[in-house]
C-alpha cells in the first residue's frame, strides 16, 4: 500500500508543473479584462508569448515567478490587442489614437 501512495505522490509532483501556460493566460486574462483578453485569444497571443521555447511549460513557470517578466509579457499582450485594432482601423482618428496609445505604453515602464 505505501507502494502505491508513493507512486501516486511521484505522479502529483511530476504533474503540478504542468498547466503553467494555461495559469498564466488566465493570470494575464484576469490583467487585461474580459474583453481585451477575448481579443488577445483571438490573434493567438498566448501562443505567442513564448514563441519557439523548448520547453514552454516551464517558461511559463519562470514568467510566473517572476514580476518583471510578467508585467512585461501583459505590456505585451495589450501592444499586440492595439496592433490588431491599429490594423483593422479604417478611420484616419481612430488609427492616430490606437498609434498614440500603441507609442505611450510602448515607452512606459
Amino acid at each position: 500500500m505505501k507502494t502505491v501512495w508513493v507512486v501516486v505522490g511521484l505522479a502529483v509532483a511530476a504533474l503540478s508543473g504542468c498547466n503553467q501556460c494555461e495559469k498564466m493566460t488566465e493570470s494575464v486574462c484576469k490583467d487585461l479584462g474580459a474583453e481585451d483578453c477575448a481579443s488577445w485569444q483571438a490573434i493567438d497571443g498566448p501562443n505567442k508569448v513564448i514563441p519557439g521555447a523548448k520547453r514552454p511549460n516551464k517558461a511559463c513557470g519562470a514568467v510566473l515567478d517572476n514580476e518583471a517578466a510578467y508585467k512585461g509579457v501583459v505590456k505585451t499582450a495589450r501592444l499586440m490587442i492595439l496592433s490588431d485594432k491599429l490594423q483593422k482601423a479604417t478611420d484616419n482618428t481612430q488609427r492616430k489614437e490606437l498609434s498614440e496609445k500603441i507609442k505611450t505604453l510602448a515607452t512606459s515602464n
